[in-house]
């Protein structure tokens, strides 16, 4: 089978599909949008993938500054430990045990979501934020794959991408629940989406790139991060029937490389998504920093971007004060 369509990507994303497509779905995650995709297994390209990650982490441990030093050391050593363990795992059990485990990690991850937006249901929208995919690691002290999705209701302790969100709005709990999250983003009016609603190991910036310019990674003639933004979004819509409006304030918590994909498309007046909503949003998701924003919300010299709209630093991590900028939240006193 050739090129790769929307409705097979939603379909991947949402629904069991057959062994063979699934592997062609997910290393087509990987590769150019034409051609034969692998669907016996997983494809050179999609296995040095990771390899590639490790690679970049050690090129930007040698530019960055100290501030970014620590958190990019961890990243580096989480992929180390990955691969390592999937390596020891796969020996152990075999692929069909990886396999399971994933299937049943992307299961629980669609069973938290829908729960989440059952209850934002009718909600008038006030603020959107999108992040990329959830991150798939490999379980301290074991070999076995995990993710700490934020609204996993038996992870209390998942870090920045619930904790920053969370502060921003204005929570006061230290270590937030997904309860606590979830309660949040309703009485707050929070739609959240991730572009590819499974876990996905660490992607590179070289991918992300591919992602939001390469066109030999679009997809019906548009990038493929809008084609995930558009998956996402309409399913959003079509489960919750909440109201956007032209002012819901838009935060892109997902690494600039992928952020700034999304907002080159919007920046073009002429491109349009197949999502009249989403296209509405336009404006928002383009809005440029100034130096009283840079100020008003003390953001660091080494994380702020010229687009508010992103609000991860260097390191691809979420920041309470930029994501307080994006969505137009009061700072801290």
């Amino acid at each position: 089978m050739g090129k790769v369509i929307k409705e097979e990507i939603n379909d991947f994303f949402w629904n069991k599909s057959d062994r063979g497509n699934r592997f062609r779905i997910f290393n087509f995650l990987y590769d150019k949008t034409d051609g034969k995709h692998e669907e016996n297994g997983f494809s050179y390209i999609t296995k040095k993938e990771a390899t590639k990650k490790i690679e970049e982490l050690e090129g930007k441990l040698k530019t960055v500054n100290d501030a970014l030093q620590a958190e990019l050391s961890t990243q580096k050593e989480e992929q180390e430990s990955f691969l390592e363990k999937l390596k020891n795992s796969v020996k152990k059990s075999g692929k069909d045990k990886i396999k399971k485990e994933w299937l049943d990690i992307v299961e629980e991850i669609h069973y938290y979501y829908n729960n989440y937006l059952e209850q934002m249901k009718d909600k008038e929208i006030n603020y959107l934020i999108i992040s990329e995919a959830p991150k798939l690691t490999i379980k301290k002290n074991e070999d076995k794959l995990h993710c700490s999705y934020i609204f996993d209701e038996t992870n209390d302790k998942v870090g920045f991408y619930r904790d920053e969100p969370y502060n921003a709005l204005g929570g006061e709990k230290t270590d937030p629940t997904a309860c606590d999250l979830i309660n949040l983003y309703v009485e707050k009016g929070v739609a959240f989406l991730d572009l590819a609603p499974i876990p996905l190991p660490e992607l590179t910036t070289d991918l992300r790139y591919k992602w939001g310019f390469d066109q030999d990674y679009n997809v019906e003639g548009r990038p493929r991060s809008i084609i995930f933004l558009e998956i996402a979004f309409e399913k959003f819509l079509k489960e919750t029937n909440a109201k956007f409006n032209k002012n819901t304030k838009v935060a892109l918590m997902m690494p600039p490389k992928t952020a700034s994909g999304i907002i080159d498309f919007f920046m073009n007046i002429k491109n349009r998504t197949n999502c009249q909503e989403l296209n509405e949003l336009r404006l928002q998701f383009i809005q440029e920093n100034n130096n009283e924003n840079i100020v008003k919300y003390k953001i660091p010299h080494t994380a702020w971007k010229l687009h508010k709209a992103i609000c991860t630093n260097g390191a691809n991590t979420p920041q309470e004060t930029m994501i307080r900028n994006a969505l137009d939240l009061l700072p801290k006193s």
